[in-house]
């Protein structure tokens, strides 16, 4: 190990250890001739690190390497459950996803310019994503996270022709500008997609006009409220939502419990769904193929306590929660009795019923 990775290692035990590495000269206190050991040894007997406080940092270090691991492993399983599905399950269950492949595949083949994928989280968008654009041999360039208009443009003028996947970056639909700049990079007026930018800032690298050739694929969990230029992008673009309503869901889940899972038995797996299936209704917030490997997780853990653990993680929304308990009222005792409830407008729970409904496959 070289002398500057020495260092670097060297910096986060002390660290760990509790001393305030900018007062110390590791610099001249690090001998490139011995090992990474040696030096250890050597600078914490200087600092006067005890092998309690060394011990603890170890320890530290070991314990976010086993959850690093653990993190891995649930991604991969993650992921083999999504392969399964579309490869295995019945066609009604895994038309969602393979709809979702062949648009993907109309983008990276060049037969549209941008596709906004759309879904709750947990649901294997951006794996799908992913995989089918390696599967395609498909050069792209990936961005996560938030951005700015002038990140944007200089992004898309430096990357000028590459498939842009841009994912989990729902902010880029909450900004007027971003959306303005995304309105001129997807869609043709006459033979060219010119992208404007004006700016005095010299951070600005891109010219304030240039004709865009990239392609582009968003993965969001959700679409911010509509606005007109919002709505103008969505017309520019293929845009396709995977959703599954509750009963579907269920079903879904049925079909990754079919598939092996550590060492639990088909009987263990199909006893964790049953258990969402019950206790989980169209109210339950965040519910996934993410909740139902947790569940097997805590299965595998505790035969006697995975119930509870696993009530523990669930959540649900109480607007719809209720919407749901008073559903026997009519329709005017059910605004009365919500306004109510919640001290909020007849206008709110006819937007959560609304959700309500998206949820149970009816709109």
């Amino acid at each position: 190990m070289n002398k500057e990775k020495q260092l670097q290692e060297l910096k986060k035990e002390i660290k760990k250890a509790g001393l305030d590495t900018d007062t110390i000269d590791l610099l001249n206190l690090v001998d490139s001739s011995l090992t990474l050991n040696e030096n250890r040894q050597n600078i914490f007997k200087q600092l006067g690190i005890t092998p309690a406080q060394n011990f603890k940092a170890q320890e530290e270090k070991a314990r976010q390497q086993m959850i690093e691991r653990e993190e891995e492993h649930a991604s991969q399983e993650f992921n083999k459950a999504i392969d399964r599905i579309i490869q295995e399950s019945n066609p009604r269950v895994a038309q969602h996803y393979k709809n979702a492949i062949d648009y993907i595949k109309m983008v990276a083949e060049g037969y549209t310019n941008a596709l906004i994928l759309c879904g709750e989280g947990g649901l294997g968008k951006s794996h799908i994503a992913l995989k089918t654009l390696k599967e395609e041999n498909t050069e792209f360039e990936y961005v996560s996270g938030y951005i700015t208009p002038l990140q944007l443009v200089n992004l898309l003028y430096q990357g000028n022709g590459k498939l842009f996947f841009f994912d989990d970056c729902e902010g880029l639909f909450n900004d007027d500008k971003t959306l303005a700049i995304l309105k001129s990079a997807t869609w043709q007026i006459g033979d060219e997609r010119i992208v404007m930018y004006h700016s005095s800032t010299e951070k600005l690298t891109a010219p304030t006009k240039f004709s865009c050739n990239s392609r582009f694929i968003f993965c969001i969990n959700q679409l911010p409220s509509q606005s007109p230029t919002l709505e103008a992008l969505i017309n520019r673009t293929l845009y396709y939502k995977i959703h599954f309503p509750f009963k579907e869901k269920i079903k879904l889940f049925f079909e990754v419990a079919k598939q092996p899972y550590k060492e639990l038995s088909r009987q263990d797996r199909f006893a964790v769904v049953q258990f969402l299936k019950e206790k989980c209704n169209e109210a339950t917030e965040n519910l996934s193929i993410r909740t139902l490997l947790k569940g097997f997780d805590m299965l595998s853990y505790s035969k006697s306590g995975w119930k509870r653990l696993l009530s523990g993680v669930l959540d649900k929304n109480e607007y719809l929660d209720f919407i749901m308990q008073i559903e026997h009222l009519k329709p005017l005792e059910q605004v009365e009795a919500f306004k109510q409830r919640f001290g909020l407008s007849q206008a709110t729970f006819y937007r959560k019923k609304k959700i309500l409904k998206e949820r149970r496959g009816i709109m």
